[in-house]
């Protein structure tokens, strides 16, 4: 158990850590599998549902407002302070935990 837990962890860091695209598409498939969605094979939607209609995903990261914008006096000290590991939300491991096992057949 101690093992897919940290599995878990890494997963969920990771998620937040992938570049934006990337970020998107993994979004994008994990709704893909967990609500049975098809490709598109189209640029205009992402998805179709079970009766062929268009599906769009959005999602988004929760980050903590910053103090200060970024400026050119400050723009190297403002990527070198940013953590992505100081996000608002906490994930619910258990859900996760729950989910994972389901998609290993456990």
């Amino acid at each position: 158990m101690n093992n897919l837990k940290s599995e878990i962890e890494k997963f969920k860091f990771g998620i937040f850590s992938l570049h934006t695209r990337r970020f998107g598409t993994l979004a994008e498939l994990m709704i893909q599998l967990l609500y049975k969605l098809s490709d598109s094979n189209s640029l205009a939607f992402d998805k179709k549902d079970k009766k062929n209609k268009k599906v769009e995903i959005k999602f988004s990261r929760v980050m903590r407002k910053d103090d200060e914008r970024i400026k050119v006096e400050n723009a190297i000290s403002q990527a070198k302070g940013a953590n992505i590991k100081e996000r608002m939300l906490k994930l619910d491991d258990k859900a996760l935990i729950v989910e994972m096992k389901k998609s290993r057949g456990i």
